[in-house]
């Protein structure tokens, strides 16, 4: 089974530290949290990982190489123009013929990644999503002339997808 690795994003919440470096690559204590990931997934058993790149890129692959001393094999695809959120599939779609996983590339999780992908198998479900509960505070104001429709929108950060759901996606897609 194929991991897929969100990691070409500009990061721009985090200016002016991601104007020179990958978001995925800031360090948490002495490891990148690209790095941490990496590792996380190479002992849950995913050894074939993809990373969609796109921003600073090159500094990504020289960094992580072509996995080997992770255990993994690592192959990159690239992102000339940014794509968008899930836009970084399209290009690896037919690399993708089984259930594969898709995680962000700022993604710190203690999550036993082998022990979803059990749950999603038996689940025989499309889509599997991983959430967390949390409890934080909103505080929200609401101006004079507040337009009336707004939404938030909560990505999720981890999903498995069949190869069926993955098709219809792009079937779907209107240009």
């Amino acid at each position: 089974m194929k991991a897929v690795i969100l990691a070409g994003g500009k990061g721009s919440r985090l200016k002016p530290y991601t104007t020179s470096f990958p978001k995925p690559l800031m360090p948490i204590g002495d490891k990148p949290i690209l790095e941490i990931l990496v590792r996380q997934l190479s002992a849950s058993g995913q050894k074939d990982i993809i990373l969609a790149v796109g921003h600073l890129a090159e500094l990504i692959i020289s960094f992580l190489g072509d996995g080997r001393q992770y255990g993994v094999t690592i192959t990159y695809s690239r992102e000339d123009t940014q794509l968008g959120t899930i836009g970084p599939l399209t290009p690896i779609k037919d690399k993708l013929k089984e259930t594969f996983l898709v995680i962000n590339g700022d993604t710190l999780t203690d999550l036993n990644y082998s022990k979803l992908l059990l749950n999603h198998k038996n689940s025989n479900c499309l889509a599997t999503i991983a959430l967390t509960k949390r409890e934080m505070e909103i505080a929200i104001c609401f101006k004079k002339n507040f337009p009336k429709k707004r939404f938030v929108f909560f990505w999720f950060f981890l999903y498995f997808l069949k190869v069926g759901f993955f098709g219809k996606i792009f079937l779907n897609k209107k240009n």
